[in-house]
């Protein structure tokens, strides 16, 4: 018998928080957020990742609050030859094989206290927001 287990935190849609990869030496890339909660986050991006692979990564909030924090890479779903404007991908891009788009799935390593108290509060402010109460 196949008991599915029940999801612990609550996850967040929000479109305006700002995820990037860090690469180290500076270099980062941008990833796109599908949703966020206080101890992982779902995302999508064209690199090329290793499962269980330690990430370091900066997130920004629309106040402008930035957060480092590590995760860990638990889940992966390649889809295949995405079309893409070939005039945009850089030689970098070409060489890595960058034409599939992957959906992952990280957990943080021991999130700080302080990054979600903020991802809880803003939730909060736009959840209020949306109804008209500010």
């Amino acid at each position: 018998m196949n008991k599915k287990l029940p999801r612990q935190d609550l996850r967040y849609k929000r479109e305006d928080i700002d995820v990037y990869l860090l690469w180290g030496a500076g270099r980062f890339e941008l990833m796109e957020l599908s949703n966020i909660s206080q101890h992982g986050m779902a995302v999508r991006c064209r690199c090329k990742l290793r499962l269980n692979k330690q990430i370091n990564f900066k997130i920004i909030f629309p106040d402008e609050q930035v957060f480092y924090e590590k995760g860990r890479l638990v889940s992966k779903v390649e889809k295949l030859d995405q079309p893409r404007d070939e005039k945009k991908i850089s030689l970098l891009e070409k060489l890595r094989g960058a034409n599939s788009l992957y959906d992952y799935g990280f957990e943080f390593n021991g999130a700080s206290s302080d990054f979600k108290s903020c991802l809880l509060v803003t939730n909060m402010r736009k959840r209020f927001e949306s109804y008209g109460i500010k």
